[in-house]
């Protein structure tokens, strides 16, 4: 239990300048969020893989490996799923559809590292 909670307190910082850095760009951004947020998420997951690699995972075995198909799925579905939040309740401001899309990818993410890696 004490992994789950190092894990998402990691999670939280990085989350942290992620949405800052969405706010940020969102800004300016000309393009559709999906690309936007898949941007970011794979700098950040790439980022944060090694972090956790090295303190939460730092005896699992063949840890990239496991996790790359991992950090390509979590960009991919997270982007996904905002898109699909941002066309099906199209009022509701972006940084909240993305914090629910990520929140859920976030949750799917350790549960599967905890299993396979």
């Amino acid at each position: 239990m004490n992994n789950f909670f190092n894990y998402y307190f990691l999670t939280f910082i990085f989350y942290l300048c992620e949405i800052f850095l969405f706010k940020l760009i969102l800004q300016v951004w000309i393009y559709d969020i999906f690309w936007l947020n898949i941007f970011l998420r794979s700098i950040f997951v790439t980022i944060f893989s090694i972090i956790i690699r090295n303190t939460i995972f730092k005896d699992s075995k063949l840890f990239y490996i496991k996790f790359t198909v991992v950090a390509i799925a979590n960009p991919l579905v997270s982007s996904t799923l905002l898109k699909l939040f941002s066309t099906i309740y199209p009022i509701t401001p972006i940084i909240g559809l993305k914090l629910m899309s990520d929140l859920i990818v976030s949750i799917w993410l350790y549960f599967v590292l905890k299993r396979y890696a």
